[in-house]
């Protein structure tokens, strides 16, 4: 019974049309008879070229875009926030992104009306940053100038958090012994005055 030879046919119908892949080998008898089959050659670019196996011009093929560029394009422009995350004494707010730091101070006035009673002076606004000093991946505080916010609210990333903070007037406690020399003072001061008075009229009295 002779032996089924593959074709070339055969390997170009299950292949795509324009398979870069090597032909198949052919198997066929030895003269003497014996059956065992011996390898011929592969086929050169001239037989694959007759069988009409040619190969598109490399102008002409489709190029392959990776799947980082796809996801990642360098040509990309960076996103600008435009909603930004205020937080204050443990509240959070989402914020439009101000594009001056007098506009950020109104919308968190406007959020926070406990701020309505500091002055605007006083009011800070902070961005926390990884420490590069820092061994491990610490967060930093920095505060934000007003000549510095327009230029910083470009690279912040959507929803990145602000902190803000207002410091508290701080009241000074005075102990017992300096308010009684303080009350002492102003007595004597008192009492100064009321005799340098009583003698401006004595002086005036005509007696």
């Amino acid at each position: 019974m002779p032996m089924s030879v593959m074709s070339a046919r055969t390997h170009e119908e299950g292949c795509a049309e324009y398979c870069t892949c090597a032909p198949p080998p052919v198997y066929s008898r030895t003269p003497s008879g014996s059956g065992s089959p011996s390898r011929q050659s592969r086929y050169d670019a001239q037989e694959a070229a007759v069988r009409g196996r040619r190969r598109r011009p490399l102008a002409e093929r489709p190029t392959r875009s990776r799947a980082s560029e796809i996801a990642w394009p360098n040509d990309a422009p960076p996103t600008r926030a435009k909603v930004l995350t205020y937080a204050f004494e443990g509240k959070l707010a989402y914020v439009k992104a101000a594009a001056s730091h007098e506009e950020a101070l109104e919308a968190a006035l406007a959020v926070f009306p406990s701020l309505c009673h500091v002055r605007r002076e006083r009011i800070r606004l902070h961005v926390r940053f990884l420490n590069p000093d820092a061994d491990a991946q610490s967060l930093v505080e920095v505060a934000v100038s007003p000549e510095a916010w327009s230029e910083l609210v470009g690279d912040l990333p959507p929803y990145n958090v602000v902190h803000i903070s207002a410091p508290k007037t701080r009241t000074l406690t005075i102990p017992a012994m300096a308010r009684l020399l303080l009350f002492s003072s102003k007595a004597r001061s008192r009492g100064r005055a009321l005799k340098e008075r009583r003698h401006d009229t004595d002086e005036h009295l005509s007696w």
